[in-house]
């Protein structure tokens, strides 16, 4: 999005973002193809495009909207592959990029009941490890997570 603001000679403080992180933005293209960054180091920053985001930068909040849309379709692919498309389903986002859960929950519950609009969005309760215990658990796949349910229950960390 930063190159194309810069093709487009339009203004947005994520060329900024873009350049404190790899530098000169002529030469990214180039940089990324011959060595492609890591997942991680792109979402590196995305802390620092939640802030442009929450400053009003319009193409920085078209960014997380895109991330939950895409994080709802993922949602939406589990739920209707386990047959409950129709069915009032409860769904949350947990993890590291929900901690800017104000610029992503349009975007994810939209995608979400787009498809499926007896879903319901709810706050997890938990972090991502448990949650999938606690699914382990009620769809009585522990063979699955036997081990690590034991680990859990020998350390007390439920």
């Amino acid at each position: 999005t930063a190159l194309r603001c810069v093709d487009r000679t339009l203004s947005s403080d994520l060329i900024d973002v873009v350049i404190d992180r790899w530098g000169s933005l002529a030469e990214l293209p180039k940089r990324w193809r011959d060595a492609p960054p890591a997942p991680n180091d792109v979402a590196s920053i995305a802390p620092r495009v939640a802030e442009v985001a929450r400053a009003g930068d319009p193409l920085a909040r078209g960014i997380w909207e895109r991330a939950g849309g895409l994080l709802g379709n993922s949602v939406v692919d589990v739920i209707i592959a386990a047959g409950l498309a129709d069915e009032p389903v409860r769904f949350a986002g947990s993890g590291a990029l929900f901690e800017a859960a104000d610029l992503l929950m349009t975007g994810f519950t939209n995608a979400v009941r787009a498809e499926c609009p007896n879903a319901m969005a709810v706050t997890a309760k938990g972090d991502p490890l448990a949650g999938s215990i606690a699914l382990a658990s009620a769809v009585e796949l522990p063979e699955v997570f036997g081990s690590l349910l034991a680990r859990l229950s020998l350390t007390g960390k439920n």
